[in-house]
């Protein structure tokens, strides 16, 4: 079976450490690596300023692929020698709809792109991404088993940060007579079982995106009602038929309804339960990656033969100079003076359009 190197910053629960136990769970050798502190037995230390190289030198054998997985919105952690990597590559994009301002920037230098958030794959092709595919969240089984004696349902749940827009919705509802058992910090099983406690588990999304809550609420069993939002969520789920959606103003009433009406309301939940927990795993996940290890071979042999266009050394500049990695402002230099002695006459305008714009702070657009 393949073998799988796996480069994130590790926090227990988070999307990369479940899509290395989906990967594990198909069967795939997964060599993990991390800067973060406190690493179970299973993963490997690395430097934030990690190269690929050296890693893949502590293993003493090549890797099917290097999978760079985003973990946390504020990480420094990238592989500096991407472009140079004798492995097929792959980038997967978590939070697009908050970092796409350095995603655009990383995603180019890979040879495969996965992005959580349907809506922006034009937007990484547009960003020079030649191959991009969409690989949503899923659900991890050891976190939501299906206990012998299940709790008896009751109330509304919702995980999550209070916001003044919410705390608006949770006082509605309290009008009503409907109180929400708000939690801040459940992972694990901890987060299973509070949701397989509930009836409904509320969801709100942040800038549109579909959050890794949604699966993991309809994998508990409970009815998921969540803010309306594109992001590919009706191309894996009908609303009415597996989930209901809220548009904030109604969603007192929406909640309301579902609470006193509870064969609608369970027979809804009962089918988005099947559907996510038949489709929906990180195991699934996985397997959608493994599925397109040939192409990504394909390309990494194409990348292998040629020089490195001077437009993505460009892009690794852009990538060293964003505040996100503060810490590369060496390596930044580095990498222009290499793009600059290839390509004096294309380069410098770039770089220096580039610098321009970093201190006017541009915005790249996002999806609408």
């Amino acid at each position: 079976m393949p073998r799988i190197l796996l480069i994130s910053n590790y926090h227990f629960g988070t999307t990369s450490s479940l899509l290395a136990a989906g990967f594990e769970a198909a069967g795939c050798t997964v060599d993990k690596f991390s800067p973060s502190p406190d690493l179970p037995s299973d993963w490997s230390p690395c430097n934030f300023k990690c190269r690929i190289s050296n890693l893949i030198n502590r293993l003493g054998t090549l890797p099917d692929l290097v999978l760079f997985c985003e973990a946390t919105t504020g990480t420094q952690l990238f592989p500096l020698d991407i472009l140079s990597c004798p492995a097929p590559t792959a980038f997967y994009a978590i939070d697009n709809h908050l970092n796409f301002g350095w995603h655009r920037l990383a995603a180019p230098l890979f040879d495969l792109v996965f992005c959580a958030q349907h809506d922006y794959q034009e937007a990484f092709r547009e960003s020079g991404c030649e191959c991009v595919h969409w690989l949503p969240f899923g659900w991890h089984p050891p976190f939501h088993q299906v206990p012998t004696n299940p709790p008896i349902r009751s109330g509304v749940g919702f995980v999550g940060q209070m916001h003044s827009s919410r705390k608006e919705i949770f006082q509605t509802l309290a009008r009503q007579g409907v109180s929400v058992d708000v939690r801040s910090g459940p992972r694990g099983s901890e987060l299973g079982d509070f949701y397989r406690c509930v009836k409904i588990v509320l969801n709100f999304s942040i800038n549109g995106d579909l959050n890794m809550r949604a699966f993991e609420a309809l994998a508990s069993g409970a009815l998921l009602v969540t803010q309306r939002i594109k992001n590919g969520i009706e191309k894996l789920l009908l609303s009415g038929e597996h989930f209901v959606f809220h548009d904030g103003n109604n969603c007192a009433s929406v909640v309301r309804y579902y609470l006193d009406n509870d064969s609608e309301r369970e027979r809804i939940a009962a089918n988005g339960e099947r559907k996510v927990r038949s489709l929906h795993r990180y195991e699934d996940r996985a397997r959608s990656v493994l599925e397109l290890l040939p192409e990504a071979r394909y390309r990494a042999a194409i990348r292998q033969k040629k020089p490195v266009p001077w437009w993505k050394q460009i892009s690794l500049v852009d990538l060293t100079l964003h505040p996100t990695f503060s810490r590369w402002h060496t390596e930044t230099r580095r990498e222009a003076l290499k793009a600059l002695k290839a390509n004096p006459l294309q380069v410098f305008p770039k770089i220096l359009g580039r610098f321009v714009r970093q201190r006017m702070q541009v915005n790249p657009r996002r999806p609408k």
